[in-house]
């Protein structure tokens, strides 16, 4: 087998295409000849008939066309999201799970913060090809900080290739074998934060939050609510040792339960309820 071949094989898809994007740049490849992200249609599961802008060269592609990406979560979701729900989808990446809450809160109202500039677009450009006149799209990281901070994301900007992976710079990212072939490539960009109670005047009853290693400073921003009485329901991918036992704390301290959704997997999602809730 050729060493190439070899590397290929054992390199996350995601990884591999915007190693081979940032070669191409190096010998000279213009912007028009780096692939870009495609329209797709999703053909089963809670959002099939979408169409979904998605960089075809990864296999989240295709999960995500088949109606298979992060099937646990998902469902959780189609169980305990209702109609007239207000939800938050903090780390919106290309926009998938907004799509989830915007079909099942048809009715409400779902708000989507997302600092990385290409995410940004490929969500706007998905909420508009979907008309899902339902769905918020805020340019904006969320932490414990109202105003300007750093965030790391790839040099290519279109939303391709490992965007899902930027990260706050105060949060520190996660420790990962994925993270540490891929976070050199990355480059520093500033950001605007804002925290929890202040992305909306419209308060969630459910949130979804994946952002790389913040979880800590994103749920901080909630106390507020708890301290009115307002207890929403959580999912987050918690990233790290510290922030689990940080984001415990904080939702033991306010009367929460949790459940681990997939125990199996190595940051499975971590679901918190009030406890008289069911």
């Amino acid at each position: 087998m050729r060493i190439g071949e070899l590397a290929k094989q054992i390199t996350p898809p995601f990884i591999w295409s915007a190693g081979k994007r940032l070669v191409r740049r190096r010998q000279g490849a213009t912007d028009e000849s780096i692939p870009r992200p495609e329209w797709r249609t999703v053909h089963a599961g809670v959002i099939a008939g979408c169409q979904m802008l998605l960089d075809t060269t990864s296999n989240f592609a295709r999960l995500i066309t088949e109606g298979n990406y992060e099937p646990i979560l998902t469902q959780w979701l189609v169980s305990h999201v209702q109609p007239e729900m207000v939800c938050y989808d903090l780390g919106g990446h290309v926009g998938y799970f907004t799509c989830v809450m915007a079909k099942l809160a048809h009715k409400g109202h779902v708000h989507v913060c997302e600092p990385f500039e290409g995410n940004v677009a490929t969500i706007e450009a998905i909420v508009a090809k979907n008309g899902l006149g339902n769905v918020t799209v805020h340019r904006c990281a969320v932490s414990d900080t109202n105003g300007v901070v750093a965030l790391r994301g790839p040099v290519d900007r279109t939303g391709s290739g490992p965007s899902s992976m930027s990260y706050l710079v105060r949060g520190g990212g996660v420790q990962t074998l994925s993270a540490e072939r891929t976070y050199p490539l990355f480059r520093e960009y500033s950001v605007e934060s804002r925290t929890l109670d202040k992305v909306s005047d419209a308060v969630p009853d459910l949130l979804k939050i994946d952002v790389e290693g913040a979880e800590a400073m994103v749920v901080a921003g909630a106390q507020a609510w708890m301290d009115r009485g307002h207890t929403p329901l959580f999912a987050i991918e918690t990233h790290g040792v510290q922030e689990a036992l940080a984001c415990t704390a904080f939702f033991m301290r306010n009367g929460y339960r949790y459940e681990v959704l997939e125990t199996a997997k190595p940051r499975p999602a971590v679901v918190w309820y009030k406890k008289s809730d069911g």
